[in-house]
């Protein structure tokens, strides 16, 4: 989807990234990226996202993932991390508090924590020891502990929907000690709690050592 020009990335190559998703037969979709501005998501990408989750992996849909955005600001419901079925993610720190640039809003679904060192696969099999950066952080390093927990859930309950892991990440989520949950059970600042992936497993029946 990016390339290293920095250059602006046309709504073409959005559709090509969902529609390679779909073709590939993607079980998890992760998104570190959106747009800073509260822009309404353009109705084509819209349709491609929807169509992702819901035809995805043979009809039983994909799941995508989408972090929140770093601009400390309230995601409008018209934006691409707040179309239902999508799991938008923030991000809070080591001590389950939120990070101060995290969005919040109606929309998000729930929070990870966020890091700022990763591996790459740059070198030979990702094997390199010189294949990590400090420059990886934020929402962005958030979503893809989402979607690696939604991956697990994913290969070990193949046969649930894409929904259904979604809200069975939901649902099982840990509350966030400083939320505020409405009758809902949700926090525009918390979601509905931090991803808990032993959790999650349980609620799927699947049993979890000790």
């Amino acid at each position: 989807l990016f390339d290293r020009s920095h250059a602006l990335i046309p709504l073409s190559a959005d559709l090509r990234a969902f529609n390679f998703a779909l073709e590939a037969v993607a079980a998890v979709v992760s998104n570190s990226w959106g747009f800073a501005d509260p822009e309404p998501v353009p109705n084509v990408l819209r349709a491609s996202i929807e169509e992702l989750l819901d035809s995805g992996r043979g009809g039983k849909g994909a799941l995508v993932v989408f972090a929140a955005g770093n601009e400390n600001r309230e995601i409008d419901d018209a934006e691409i991390g707040a179309i239902p079925g999508v799991l938008n993610v923030g991000a809070v720190n080591n001590f389950d508090e939120a990070a101060p640039f995290s969005n919040v809003g109606n929309s998000l679904s729930l929070p990870a924590p966020t890091g700022t060192l990763t591996t790459d696969i740059s070198g030979p099999d990702g094997l390199d020891a010189t294949d990590y950066t400090s420059l990886f952080g934020g929402t962005s390093s958030a979503c893809p502990v989402v979607a690696g927990v939604a991956a697990l859930l994913m290969s070990a309950a193949p046969d649930r929907t894409a929904r259904e892991i979604g809200a069975v990440l939901v649902s099982s989520a840990r509350r966030a000690p400083f939320a505020s949950p409405d009758a809902n059970g949700h926090d525009p600042i918390y979601g509905h709690g931090i991803v808990d992936p032993s959790s999650a497993l349980v609620a799927l029946g699947i049993d979890v050592p000790e």
